[in-house]
C-alpha cells in the first residue's frame, strides 16, 4: 500500500507542486485518479500526508493548500563510495521527490545514511523506494521487514 501512495504523492506534487489546491479541485482530483485504478484509501491517505505536512509547516487549517515545495539553492551529489553503494535510479529517484518537495534536505541525507547502512547490499530503485517509505511514513516495521525481504531476495529470515 505504501508504494501506491508513494506514486500519488508524486503525482500529485509533480502536478501542483507550484501552486495551491482547492477543495473543489480535489474532488475532480479524487475522481481521476479512482479511474485510474486507486482505491479511496490510498487517495485519502496521500492527500491526508500532504495536509499534515505541508499544513503543519504554514499552520494553516484553511481548505486551500499551498503546496509550494521550500525554495532551496544547494544540490547534493554523492560521494564516490556512496556512487559504489547507490545505483543512478535510486538516487534520482531521491532527486526527483526532493525536486517535487516531497522530502527536505534533511530526510534526504537520512535516506542516503540508511542506504549505506546496507553495507554490500547495492542499493537499486526498489530497495530506495522502500527506505524512502520508511522515513515518510514512520513505520519502523516496514524498515526491518522490507529491508530483509529486498536484500535476501527470497531467502527465509528466521
Amino acid at each position: 500500500m505504501y508504494h501506491r501512495i508513494m506514486e500519488l504523492l508524486v503525482l500529485l506534487m509533480d502536478e501542483f507542486g507550484g501552486g495551491s489546491l482547492q477543495t473543489e479541485q480535489m474532488d475532480h482530483i479524487s475522481e481521476d485518479l479512482l479511474s485510474r485504478g486507486y482505491t479511496e484509501q490510498e487517495i485519502s491517505a496521500a492527500f491526508f500526508w500532504l495536509y499534515h505536512r505541508f499544513g503543519e509547516e504554514h499552520g494553516d487549517a484553511s481548505p486551500a493548500r499551498d503546496f509550494q515545495p521550500p525554495a532551496d539553492t544547494s544540490h547534493r551529489a554523492l560521494n564516490s563510495i556512496e556512487q559504489r553503494y547507490i545505483s543512478p535510479e535510486a538516487f534520482g529517484y531521491l532527486l526527483q521527490l526532493r525536486h517535487v518537495g516531497l522530502i527536505s534536505m534533511m530526510e534526504m541525507e537520512k535516506i542516503l545514511e540508511r542506504a549505506m547502512l546496507l553495507g554490500l547490499v547495492p542499493v537499486g530503485l526498489d530497495e530506495m523506494k522502500l527506505i524512502t517509505q520508511a522515513e515518510l511514513f514512520g513505520d519502523g516495521r516496514l524498515w526491518s521487514a522490507g529491508m530483509s525481504s529486498a536484500s535476501n531476495k527470497g531467502d527465509t529470515v528466521h
